[in-house]
């Protein structure tokens, strides 16, 4: 297994981390009834029930010295997710899935790795512990429930600018209008030396 988790970090490592842009940003906005915290109440209230979704973009990830670029596929379906990362050519790099009860993920080497926490199996496969618990809530720009909130900015409308939750800031760079909800576009995450970016090309709430 060991020779499978080497061969895998190999792949990931020598990939180039992609300038990832070109997201739609949402048009100006009538100002907003209430506080921004008012807004942002009724934002986690909204996004926090939406437990079936699907997005796909791109995921960028850098430690300094090496990184790596790949499309992003994930599934939502309430607290079950399948994640796929795909580098260039339609090369797999990780398919991900998990449950409450754990996690497994198929490597390009059609090795089988499972592990308690998706941070844990993806630290082990690709050198990398992305915080694949908090992306969760994150990536539909809402913090995650049940843990403290370290630091929140919010913009006019309620929607955060920059969060900071379980040791990763995550910066809110552009957000997308989708069924009358802002859900982020584009944000950037950092933890120490580790950084990674997302931009979402597709929202489909409720797949």
């Amino acid at each position: 297994m060991a020779r499978c988790v080497t061969g895998t970090r190999r792949i990931v490592a020598g990939l180039a981390l992609a300038v990832l842009g070109g997201c739609e940003t949402v048009p100006p906005l009538p100002p907003p009834e209430g506080t921004p915290e008012q807004a942002w109440q009724v934002r986690l209230q909204t996004l926090g029930k939406l437990d079936n979704w699907l997005c796909t973009g791109r995921l960028g990830v850098s430690d300094g010295n090496e990184g790596f670029s790949a499309s992003l596929r994930w599934q939502q379906a309430g607290d079950g997710y399948e994640i796929r990362l795909t580098g260039p050519l339609g090369q797999g790099l990780a398919h991900v899935s998990g449950t409450p009860g754990g996690v497994a993920m198929r490597t390009s080497d059609q090795e089988t790795l499972v592990a308690p926490t998706p941070e844990a199996l993806l630290e082990q496969s690709l050198g990398w512990p992305l915080p694949i618990s908090g992306l969760r809530y994150w990536i539909l720009g809402i913090s995650m429930p049940d843990m403290p909130v370290d630091f929140r900015e919010l913009d006019r409308w309620g929607r955060p600018v920059l969060l900071a939750q379980s040791g990763w800031h995550i910066r809110y760079l552009n957000y997308t209008r989708v069924n009358g909800v802002d859900l982020p576009s584009s944000m950037a995450l950092e933890r120490d030396t580790l950084s990674a970016r997302i931009s979402v090309s597709r929202w489909e709430p409720g797949s």
